[in-house]
């Protein structure tokens, strides 16, 4: 069993990893977004949806695990989820296979997460940052596919 201090090494390690994931979102290209309802400019009406996604995402790679320990990534990753949901709901399903491999990505850092509360090791920092990297990837995934949409 790791001690205390041992933990708090590793804590910062996942605050790098998770930190890449802001990468996805934050390292695209920038598109104006518009109402729920759709706009005058012929913008589908997700594109807001998918902004408000794309800032969840941002959020989750600036959680402070350091000062606000894993549940501070557990809040942050709740609010992805909530995001998604919405995106998906106002797309109507028109990005399926991104969504489905953004949700699947979720559920996995998730689970690394309820893993490497109850057991801090470098292993399952790793597994942690593995998952970090499948939602980076699947939330690129979709946010190019929609934002190429709501130029």
């Amino acid at each position: 069993m790791i001690g205390r201090t041992s933990t708090r090494i590793l804590l910062p390690c996942l605050a790098g990893g998770l930190a890449l994931l802001a990468l996805a979102a934050g390292c695209s290209s920038t598109s104006s977004t518009s109402s729920a309802s759709g706009s005058s400019s012929g913008k589908p009406s997700y594109c807001a949806g998918g902004q408000q996604l794309k800032t969840s995402v941002q959020d989750l790679g600036k959680a402070n695990v350091a000062s606000g320990g894993i549940s501070s990534v557990q809040a942050a990753l709740k609010n992805v989820e909530a995001s998604t949901t919405k995106f998906d709901s106002e797309a109507k399903g028109a990005f399926p296979a991104q969504t489905t491999a953004l949700r699947n990505a979720l559920t996995g850092l998730q689970s690394s997460l309820k893993t490497l509360a109850g057991q801090p090791s470098t292993t399952n920092v790793k597994a942690a940052a593995t998952q970090g990297a499948k939602l980076k990837t699947a939330a690129a995934s979709l946010q190019s596919a929609w934002s190429a949409k709501c130029k």
